[in-house]
């Protein structure tokens, strides 16, 4: 082999030990890339159906905005009026302009401009059309505001809407340009920086994004990391070789060949050492998934490789092999500048007895910090090696204290069971007001994530003072929000967003297209993330995200709040499953299987069994269910009746009543009790579970139809007056009902009634859902009465022949103070002082309400917040942990190679020392020793250099992840750890470099390595 093959293949221990240290650092690179983009899936898989969003920009001006939309951005002039009451916004809607925006509609809510009124005037929040006064910027105009005719808007339904010409009569204040991105997001220059609605896959995406460019800062530092090892790998294999590249260059050997050999040694090396460390960190993030998984660490990250990944691990990997060769290139280009005579010649002097002398002069002090073995050139890549280590710790760390108020267990969170994570849950914000009657402070709360431009940040809906309470936050400037359209924002927030009090934000739905604007009024401060919130009315988050009455969660000040004692149902002595709920059918057929969904709940921190008993009818099936602690799980049991006739079902402490047939039951037929001669109504066939009847024979007077697919025969009354018999006949089933013929009699309409939920709280408002039938073959109107317990609402409907309309009214109270004492309550449907429908509902006491709140929520430690993190990042601790145990590995491979380079410069003095009966154990110390002394000062410059390193991203705002300003942690404590850390790590690693020199015959580390190269006549 000649002196190229032999420079360049012929490795040695410490080149294959170059190699593992270059896999470990690759290792850690690899691995936090894919840990990183695992829990951007994992967000991104729960918002994955709102990529489709709409962008709107905010201008101070209507020229401002016209000349920076495009031709196919929809401009919409503002006015802030005042009327009787507070300030409010209308806005101009040109006529043209697309009333519902498609991509971006969801199918609970469309993404609908509402259109102007078709003459002069304006829509807006009123029942009925009345006349309104509004006062604007330029003048005032009198008009007839009309209700609503549409249940979506993206606009708040407290805003008005009108023409552009009306508009600008008022004064625009302020406009909008709304861009339909349909899933790509596109720019709009000047103005507010836009919001996305919906926001919820833009925030999950813009928050990767950052937290991938914070990654980047670790990539640099991993490429210089590696520089350092090869470096000084590489200047080991140039010491060893001193003699060989002196004879290579004294027969004419060119600098240039060296540089080209000794880069091509170093990029191999790295090469091998990057390609199997990627493997490896691959390899170790999947396989740390699945054994925290056996351990039971709750994680939910899928490490996989994608071609995103792939496009940042494939230049990663060009990028540390190219600064691997020029490690290679640097190390060696002293030896190709410096003259072939004076390579590899030692120079001698005295310097022992110099030392001796010196170090019996010095003081004591001085000779402790003096290294016995090795030599301070190993303190600057000490430094370098130990700044990755420290800076990414402390990164960690400062993050871990931002989120740390989140864990905290002195607080509780309230939530629907079952759902992956706290944004998806829903529950009654009622339940609120039976914690706080039992001296409970709670804080019903809603998060609506944004995103503002590039930069998304956190909103939630609540109560100042509730969230104050629970959240120990302080008012610093302002004041508190008074309307919905005000808002207070956290400090650091502020810093973010750049926006002071007494400016406006703009702000959109989470998973719905709606948009609305607040008014900062105030700045809080409040421990950790809370402090990077925005905190609006809970009429404001409505309008964005859950209907009113329905929160995400329910917080408390109280961490050990012990919900099963409220509940009915609560299990006995030393059994913590309830039966929290069945669900069963209403009627089943007589020797037919079915089915009862069962839902039972582990009150308990730990895992519990029980067996429960069905019983049904004079027939029980038992069951036994296992469940971890704080578990709620649903499950089936299958029952057969075998007797007709209502039949009682228990399960625990929930019963029902099941009524059984041979065969379901025809329901009373849907038709006006009295009826004109010889008219043509519809009648409606259905069964008793509410499933209709097709070819079923409709017989009155001799006159017969068949009804259709949907249940519905038009039938012919008889033509002389008298009481009649309509009898429906389905198989075996008949069913008769009595009409009465009589001229003159009024064509009616027929209703049915629903009130939702039926079992409810004293402050509750539950929903009338009202459907008006009408079964003529000629258009009716008329008017309908729904009398609820708080009041009366009076509604005219025009109908169509044989069509139907749907009302939905809230049972709400004359006043706020008014509430419906406990009891049973009737909802009915009247036109023309008749009765068409009525439905029944219960209003239950507080103690009644905790009942339903142990069986039907979750409770657990921490903040909701907190909570959703934890469930959309997987598992943050995890994921914390697995970086810093990657990082530790590559610290452990860059100080390998720092000592490593150390202790090979003073092999000569270890071959001395062990000639003259030195033990292995007392080299050991010693070694250890020196790697303290170049360690701790070491340790202090990696600090001081972290600092500034942190300080100016902190300056360039860089250190902003999901709209969270991440402030850095230097607590003495907490450096302390670092410190000792660090400094285990470097002895760790100074062991392993000394490991090769103790074990070692003390004759072979003497001298130089002969390595004179081969020329060709000697291969030859």
């Amino acid at each position: 082999m000649g002196y190229r093959g032999s420079l360049s293949f012929r490795w040695t221990r410490r080149d294959y030990l170059t190699v593992g240290i270059i896999i470990v650092t690759v290792a850690f690179l690899s691995g936090t890339t894919l840990i990183l983009f695992a829990a951007g899936a994992h967000t991104s898989s729960t918002s994955d159906r709102y990529t489709n969003s709409i962008q709107t920009t905010k201008y101070d001006s209507l020229a401002a905005a016209r000349s920076n939309a495009s031709s196919t951005d929809i401009v919409l002039p503002l006015a802030v009026t005042s009327t009787d009451g507070p300030s409010r916004y209308v806005v101009g809607v040109p006529r043209d302009a697309p009333t519902t925006l498609k991509g971006a509609s969801v199918s609970w809510q469309k993404a609908r401009i509402p259109p102007p009124p078709k003459k002069n005037g304006i829509k807006g929040p009123v029942s009925t059309p009345t006349q309104q006064r509004f006062h604007g910027q330029s003048e005032t105009v009198e008009t007839v505001v009309t209700p609503y005719t549409e249940n979506d808007s993206i606009f708040p339904r407290s805003w008005y809407v009108s023409d552009t010409a009306t508009v600008r009569a008022l004064g625009v204040t302020d406009a909008l340009v709304i861009e339909n991105t349909s899933g790509s997001k596109q720019s709009i220059e000047g103005g507010m920086p836009e919001v996305t609605s919906p926001g919820l896959f833009a925030f999950f995406t813009t928050g990767i994004q950052g937290m991938l460019q914070l990654f980047l800062y670790a990539i640099a530092g991993g490429g210089l990391l590696i520089l350092v090892i090869i470096y000084n790998i590489t200047r080991m294999s140039v010491r060893d070789r001193l003699q060989s590249i002196r004879v290579i260059r004294a027969t004419g050997g060119e600098p240039r060949q060296l540089l080209l050999l000794f880069g091509f040694r170093a990029g191999l090396l790295t090469a091998i050492g990057t390609i199997v460390g990627y493997i490896l960190g691959v390899g170790l993030t999947r396989g740390a998934t699945i054994v925290a998984t056996a351990l039971g660490v709750p994680v939910t990250l899928k490490p996989t490789l994608t071609l995103a990944v792939l496009r940042i691990h494939g230049p990663m990997v060009v990028f540390l092999v190219i600064v691997g060769t020029l490690g290679g290139v640097a190390a060696v280009w002293p030896a190709t500048r410096t003259s072939p005579t004076q390579l590899g010649v030692t120079k001698t002097g005295g310097s022992s007895s110099k030392k001796q002398a010196s170090q019996e002069s010095a003081s004591k002090v001085r000779t402790f910090l003096t290294p016995t073995l090795l030599q301070w050139r190993a303190f600057v890549p000490a430094t370098a090696t130990l700044t990755i280590f420290v800076t990414i710790v402390i990164l960690l760390g400062s993050l871990a204290g931002v989120l740390a108020p989140l864990a905290s267990t002195s607080s509780g969170t309230i939530s629907e069971p079952g759902v992956s994570h706290p944004m998806a849950s829903r529950i009654d914000a009622n339940y609120t007001t039976a914690l706080r009657d039992k001296g409970v402070t709670a804080s019903p709360e809603i998060i609506v994530s944004q995103v503002r431009g590039d930069q998304p940040y956190l909103a939630r809906g609540a109560n100042y003072t509730a969230f104050a309470a629970v959240s120990d936050a302080t008012l610093t400037k302002g004041r508190t929000p008074q309307t919905k359209h005000e808002a207070v924002i956290g400090e650091d927030l502020a810093r973010t967003l750049d926006v002071q009090v007494g400016e406006q934000l703009l702000i959109g739905g989470t998973t719905s297209p709606a948009i609305t604007s607040v008014t900062i009024v105030g700045t809080f401060r409040a421990p950790g993330l809370s402090d990077d919130q925005l905190i609006v009315p809970l009429a404001t988050a409505h309008d964005l995200s859950t209907k009113p009455g329905v929160v995400h969660f329910i917080r408390t000040d109280k961490a050990n709040i012990n919900l099963s004692r409220f509940a009915d149902s609560r299990p006995s002595a030393g059994n913590d499953i309830i039966v929290s709920g069945i669900s069963v059918p209403e009627i089943v057929m007589r020797g037919e299987p079915f089915s009862v969904i069962v839902t039972v709940r582990n009150l308990a921190e730990t895992e519990k069994t029980r067996e429960f008993t069905a019983e049904f009818g004079s027939r029980s099936r038992n069951r036994s269910v296992t469940l971890a602690g704080g578990e709620t799980r649903q499950i089936e049991v299958n029952l057969t009746a075998t007797t007709t006739g209502p039949v009682p079902l228990k399960i625990g402490s929930q019963t029902r009543t099941i009524r059984v047939y041979e065969e379901p039951p025809l329901a009373e037929p849907s038709i006006p009790a009295t009826v004109p001669p010889g008219a043509k109504p519809a009648v409606l066939i259905r069964t008793e579970a509410d499933t209709p009847v097709s070819n079923a024979r409709v017989e009155i007077g001799g006159v017969t139809a068949r009804t259709n697919q949907q249940g519905i025969a038009v039938l012919q009354m008889p033509s002389q007056a008298g009481n009649y018999s309509l009898t429906v006949q389905a198989g075996s089933r008949t069913n008769t009902t009595q009409v009465r013929v009589a001229p003159g009699a009024p064509r009616r309409v027929t209703a049915t009634v629903e009130t939702t939920p039926t079992n409810m709280s004293v402050v509750a408002e539950p929903e009338v859902e009202t459907t008006v039938y009408n079964p003529w073959n000629r258009r009716l109107t008329r008017s309908i009465a729904i009398e609820t317990p708080a009041r009366t609402v009076h509604e005219t409907v025009t109908l169509s022949p044989h069509s139907e309309t749907t009302i939905t009214q809230d049972v709400a109270t004359n006043t706020s103070s008014e509430r419906l004492t406990p009891g049973n309550y009737t909802v009915k449907v009247r036109s023309n002082d008749r009765t068409l429908a009525r439905d029944t509902f219960m209003v239950y006491s507080t103690d009644q309400l905790l009942s339903q709140l142990a069986e039907t929520t979750d409770y657990s430690r921490g903040t909701g917040i907190g909570n959703a993190v934890q469930s959309l990042f997987g598992n943050l601790k995890f994921v914390m942990g697995t970086i810093v145990f990657f990082a530790g590995l590559a610290t452990i491979g860059g100080t390998v190679a720092t000592f490593a380079q150390a202790v090979h410069a003073r092999r000569e003095a270890l071959g001395v020392y062990r000639a003259t009966g030195a033990t292995r154990g007392r080299l050991l110390r010693l070694l250890l020793v020196d790697a303290c002394r170049i360690s701790a000062p070491a340790i202090v410059g990696a600090f001081l250099i972290s600092w500034c390193v942190l300080h100016g991203l902190v300056l360039l705002d860089q250190l902003v992840v999901f709209g969270v300003r991440v402030s850095l942690s230097f607590q003495p404590l907490f450096v302390l750890g670092i410190g000792v850390s660090a400094l285990l790590l470097s002895c760790l690693g100074a062991g392993i470099a000394s490991y090769p020199y103790l074990t070692t015959v003390p004759a072979k580390m003497r001298g130089r390595r002969n390595d004179s190269p081969k020329t060709e006549s000697d291969s030859s």
